[in-house]
């Protein structure tokens, strides 16, 4: 049997990627209606968790960017790489 940590974790890295990218989804779907909603009323609702809504997007964008890192990290540690 093979050590899971000495090959090219592809499975963990899809999974991860497919919860940041879902997660990514669903915050700017509720910011888009958030800041659609502040738009059309005269008095701006959801101040509050729109500045929620900005930190946790900006949050999986940098999740998604140490994800892609760690990838990256994985294939120059463990892969054979030659001129």
């Amino acid at each position: 049997m093979t050590d899971p940590f000495t090959l090219l974790p592809l499975e963990y890295f899809t999974t991860g990627g497919k919860i940041v990218l879902t997660a990514l989804l669903a915050t700017s779907f509720a910011l888009a209606v958030s800041g659609a909603i502040n738009l059309c009323s005269p008095k701006p609702h959801f101040q509050k968790s729109s500045g929620w809504l900005h930190g946790m997007t900006a949050g999986l964008y940098v999740a998604g960017f140490l994800l892609i890192c760690w990838f990256h990290y994985c294939i120059n540690r463990h892969l054979p790489l030659e001129l």
